[in-house]
């Protein structure tokens, strides 16, 4: 018993010292415990339409589906829009991969609206994005067609975007990001309980990225490569790592001057900063996903449309590891094929 009570001072000083030593880790580090359990919808280019589009056929559904529900016609559904239906039937399929919302992010890479962009129509989108998102989880890069050459410019569209975004609390910012938000659509959010960040870059501003002129020499080409340095400055202090999400490709061959490349284009060094960023998603090619570019741990993918290629509409679904970025596989892609004759509701996800 004596033995007991002589050794208790020095186990509760081991304690002690144990605790101390772990706090200042936490805070030398800025470790933070992960949530293992974040799965990710990755998804670009809805391209929809929410008023009936030329792609419904007067004909009427048989068999399986929904009384007078309207039947697709395939061919035209890809130039001409996407059926908001498809999209709910992704996040329907998706919440049934991942059925605790707690659980559910998603990354979205920009080209929502085919037509009628103004506000009533993007906060019809959000708002259905909300009922399977947290608003702290949706990392959105915003913007369409329409609004191509004039994002982020002194325009109605750019105004009608941003405040949809800051009135649903999807974009959440202190008083001066939040200001330079509204003017160029750059910002940065973290992923809930993690060290990880996202950064939306409003790739839309820039000439040789498309065949679409941006906004040389405005403003905000400076202001958003001062901010994006000073993130990832942030970032490295901090020893957090990012993923970034741009509508635009940023990698040589798909960038259209052949020449420019997101280290190119925002002047940053690859070796000081690619360590801490795990991964870039890029969109707007309409094509498969492909991995475009590695480099020391992280990657840059092409994310697939919801625009079917092929007959078949595409999301991917990756989970979010504290240890390593987010590689893809082809074990990653969702597939819904689009099917003569039949209705949104009997099309089948594989």
């Amino acid at each position: 018993m004596k033995h007991s009570l002589s050794i208790l001072p020095f186990a509760l000083l081991f304690a002690l010292l144990f605790i101390l030593l772990f706090v200042y880790i936490i805070k030398k580090k800025r470790l933070v415990i992960v949530n293992n359990n974040y799965q990710a919808m990755i998804s670009s280019d809805w391209d929809i339409i929410l008023s009936p589009g030329p792609w419904r056929s007067r004909k009427s559904a048989t068999g399986s589906g929904a009384p007078g529900e309207p039947v697709i016609d395939c061919k035209k559904m890809g130039e001409d829009g996407v059926p908001i239906e498809i999209l709910k039937s992704a996040l329907n399929n998706y919440s049934k991969q991942v059925p605790n919302k707690n659980n559910r992010i998603l990354f979205y890479c920009g080209n929502t609206l085919h037509k009628l962009s103004d506000y009533k129509n993007i906060n019809t989108v959000l708002v259905l994005l909300l009922r399977y998102f947290d608003a702290d989880k949706i990392f959105y890069v915003p913007g369409d067609l329409r609004t191509h050459r004039a994002m982020w410019q002194p325009d109605t569209l750019s105004k009608a975007w941003s405040n949809a975004l800051l009135n649903n609390k999807i974009v959440k910012l202190d008083t001066e990001n939040t200001q330079y938000f509204k003017l160029c659509g750059y910002y940065r959010k973290p992923i809930p309980n993690s060290n990880i960040d996202v950064i939306v870059v409003n790739t839309m501003l820039y000439s040789g990225l498309s065949k679409f002129a941006g906004c040389n020499r405005c403003y905000c080409q400076k202001l958003q490569k001062k901010l994006l340095k000073k993130d990832l400055d942030n970032i490295k202090e901090n020893n957090k790592k990012v993923y970034i999400l741009s509508h635009y490709p940023l990698t040589i061959p798909y960038t259209t001057d052949r020449k420019t490349t997101f280290w190119s284009l925002f002047g940053i060094d690859k070796k000081i900063y690619g360590p801490y960023i795990w991964g870039i998603f890029t969109a707007h090619l309409h094509l498969p996903m492909d991995k475009l570019e590695t480099w020391n741990n992280g990657y840059m993918w092409n994310v697939p449309p919801l625009i079917p290629i092929n007959n078949f509409s595409s999301y991917i679904k990756a989970e979010i590891i504290v240890s390593s970025p987010i590689f893809l596989t082809s074990t990653n892609i969702n597939l819904l094929k689009c099917e003569l004759d039949k209705t949104v509701s009997q099309f089948k996800w594989s």
